[in-house]
């Protein structure tokens, strides 16, 4: 397998190995750049390599560096994974006098969730520091290199068998005390001061003079006069001498969160008369949600942080039903996604997670805590359900996962073409959409096409619903010159490509919509429903 590596420049390299840059071949992945890490042995790869590829298999976060496969060369083990175009996190920070805020922010964020995944999956990294969080393209930060990582469910009683870097240490690791989280939250407010000063930890001094002045009188170091209450005291929890003391990753997520949450501005929606139809404004929600998903014609569901509100939604009025919360979410496990069910026991709501893949049961109608949850081997992007199968959209895989109900026992992958945007379900169809493509497959059999359909020219898809068991399709679309929307009714006889009809709605900047949160619905009678968010409302609008 190694004559599908080509080698280009070394990335770093340390006591466990040298990382390069690559381009790779592979059957599943086609040819890419990706990083890999060559480490010699003799004989046979060691117990510590074969326990990092172990830890890099089991995990999977967006914000943990993605596994891709382990080559043999000769006398070295070759460790593939995703390649960081903007390398590591140290990296990007010399030369800097500050980071923007919205990279510090969203940075601060991504290590918050990563050390919090970790520990809620018993890892130990042992040797987190900013040149081990790497820093993707797309500006996403994540964790890598697993080399001295440790399982924490088989360290409770024991001590760490390697020291990491001394100036991310924790001090009770000086004093070989027992393995806990509570080390990796110290070296987060480090890094944290690392990403607010554009700074070195500790510069100029020895190492062994960072461990004296840590274990002894406490040495930090200084935070920047200019630095935010927030941060500053975020900080100082984080490496506190008392490990106990310190908060949970999970606590740090959230107030991350609540202080850095999105905060986009307000769509300005205008219609326009064309054949008779128009969009009228009908109401506002002064609620701001992370998801909108109308989880039938009248009843809007909205993912926040901690819950999911569902409310009803007619011509005349729209008002809170109910509430829907689990203890486990708390803005951690964020809901992401609402489905209904009618299948189990009884009339239920699917609510699928995005950082922890569940599929959490509520009884349908009311404000009370989960019944069941069921675990799905997948980073979600959407639910739908139908009367016995819940189809779920992978995040960032051209794949969906379907599932058997109740209880879930039996999933399976469909391969796509596309990354799915969209999905809706019927009693017969499965419709996914990307922006390009949208696609009409039966359910009996999923890997066949029924037909793709395309958007008209300039424009993409971002939205799908259907009425009569999707032989009347309606899409919602951006126009990707001028930033206009508008809504696509496509016919279907079950056979042969569908024709599609203007709707006649126009929306001002909808190309926005791309980036923000929306959900359209099709009534019994044929009335359109478009609920899209914007700080600090969602407006819903009915097509007449």
């Amino acid at each position: 397998m190694g004559a599908n590596l080509t080698y280009h420049e070394r990335l770093g390299f340390g006591a466990s190995g040298t990382v390069y840059r690559v381009t790779w071949k592979s059957k599943e992945f086609g040819t890419i750049d990706a990083a890999a890490k060559k480490i010699r042995f003799e004989g046979e790869i060691s117990e510590k390599h074969k326990r990092e590829i172990e830890f890099l298999k089991r995990l999977d976060h967006k914000n943990i560096i993605k596994y891709y496969d382990a080559v043999m060369e000769k006398e070295h083990v070759v460790i593939i994974t995703e390649y960081a175009a903007k390398g590591s996190l140290d990296g990007y920070l010399k030369d800097r006098d500050k980071l923007p805020k919205t990279l510090l922010q969203q940075w601060i964020y991504h290590l918050a969730c990563g050390v919090n995944y970790l520990e809620k999956n018993d890892v130990a990294h042992c040797d987190l520091k900013s040149p081990n969080c790497i820093i993707m393209a797309d500006d996403v930060l994540k964790i890598c290199d697993f080399g001295i990582a440790q399982d924490l469910t088989s360290t409770k009683t024991t001590r760490s068998a390697h020291k990491g870097s001394v100036k991310w240490q924790a001090p009770e690791i000086f004093k070989d005390e027992i393995l806990s989280p509570k080390a990796a939250i110290y070296a987060f407010g480090i890094i944290v001061w690392e990403m607010v000063s554009c700074e070195e930890p500790y510069k100029g001094f020895r190492p062994e003079r960072v461990i004296y002045q840590v274990m002894a009188n406490s040495l930090r170091p200084k935070i920047p006069d200019d630095c935010p209450q927030f941060l500053r005291e975020l900080m100082e929890q984080c490496w506190h001498q008392d490990r106990t003391q310190r908060p949970k990753s999970s606590e740090i997520v959230r107030r991350v969160w609540r202080e850095y949450r999105p905060t986009p501005t307000c769509l300005n929606v205008t219609h326009e008369l064309d054949n008779g139809l128009e969009w009228k404004l009908k109401h506002e929600i002064d609620s701001w949600g992370r998801t909108l998903h109308f989880v039938d014609s009248d009843r809007l569901a909205i993912c926040r942080g901690d819950s999911v509100e569902v409310h009803h939604v007619s011509r005349e009025e729209t008002h809170l039903l109910y509430t829907l919360t689990s203890d486990e979410w708390r803005g951690i496990v964020w809901p992401f996604d609402v489905a209904v069910s009618e299948s189990m026991p009884s009339s239920c709501i699917l609510v699928i997670c995005y950082e922890d893949p569940y599929v959490y049961q509520f009884p349908s109608h009311k404000a009370s805590n989960y019944l069941k949850k069921y675990q799905v081997h997948v980073q979600p992007l959407c639910i739908v359900a139908n009367v016995n199968t819940a189809v779920i959209g992978l995040y960032d895989r051209h794949a969906l996962v379907v599932c058997s109900m109740p209880g879930f026992t039996q999933q399976k992958i469909v391969d796509l073409s596309f990354n799915p945007c969209d999905l809706t379900i019927s009693t017969d169809y499965l419709v996914v959409m990307d922006h390009h493509e949208m696609v009409i497959k039966a359910m009996g059999d999923m890997g066949q096409d029924l037909c793709r359909i395309k958007p008209p020219d300039g424009w993409r898809f971002k939205a799908v619903s259907y009425r009569n068991d999707a032989r009347h399709l309606y899409a919602a679309c951006y126009n990707v010159g001028d930033r206009k929307g508008r809504v696509f009714k496509y016919t279907w006889d079950g056979n042969g490509t569908p024709k599609y009809h203007n709707t006649g709605c126009v929306i001002d900047d909808v190309g926005a919509v791309q980036y923000y949160n929306k959900g359209l619905s099709v009534t019994s009678e044929g009335v359109f429903q478009l609920a899209l968010s914007g700080l600090p409302h969602i407006k819903i609008f009915s097509l007449e």
